[in-house]
């Protein structure tokens, strides 16, 4: 994966949890606790990782998934699943 993927999907993380949690322009860090988003529940937080998956055609594992606590955990979730499928 190339530095500009790897930027990217950071990128599309933080797009896709501010579309779903409705954070509108609010800045998201990578060391960002995940619960702690405004407007973030276990619902919508597998909505993003659902919206994640179809996005990068990826699947993440369950445990995984639950085990992510910050930004940057679920950002390097994606990326090690894209390395996976690559």
């Amino acid at each position: 994966m190339t530095e500009d993927t790897r930027a990217d999907v950071l990128t599309t993380v933080q797009d896709v949890l501010r579309e779903s949690l409705r954070m509108g322009e609010e800045p998201i860090e990578p060391d960002d606790q995940l619960d702690l988003l405004p407007g973030a529940d276990s619902v919508r937080l597998m909505r993003v990782v659902s919206q994640l998956e179809r996005h990068f055609d990826i699947e993440l594992d369950d445990k995984e998934i639950r085990d992510a606590r910050t930004v940057a955990d679920l950002v390097a979730l994606v990326r090690t699943a894209m390395d996976g499928s690559a």
